[in-house]
């Protein structure tokens, strides 16, 4: 992940790390669902004041201290659709949140992917 104009998000560059014979791939940002130490999330700014729009700069924040994070294939979550109402209310901020990060963040634009990114991902769904 660079930060320019924008977070851009591209493909891994970084050579996977084998540990005890698994593979795990050196990222900047996992998506949707991760796993971290507690002492990470203590240790971390939160924005308190942002309740969307904050997984890229918290993957940020945590590449600027030296966090390392790693995409492991044997560890999956399953995604459950549950929308009630406060989620709802809460999801329909995320344009104000996203353009309070760009702020914050000095961001004209918020995350494009990199075209190889994006087909690596298109390859994966097949």
């Amino acid at each position: 992940m660079e930060k320019t104009d924008r977070f851009l998000l591209g493909l891994p560059k970084r050579d996977p790390i084998i540990f005890k014979e698994e593979s795990f791939q050196p990222i900047d940002l996992g998506r949707n669902f991760f796993l971290a130490k507690t002492n990470l999330l203590v240790n971390s700014l939160y924005d308190e004041d942002r309740r969307m729009a904050d997984h890229e700069t918290s993957f940020w924040r945590w590449k600027e201290k030296g966090y390392k994070c790693f995409y492991y294939n044997k560890i999956r979550g399953e995604y459950r659709l549950n929308r009630p109402a406060e989620y709802d209310k809460m999801r329909s901020r995320f344009t104000q949140c996203k353009q309070s990060m760009m702020l914050k963040y000095g961001l004209k634009y918020w995350v494009s992917y990199s075209p190889e990114l994006v087909k690596f991902w298109e390859l994966g769904r097949r």
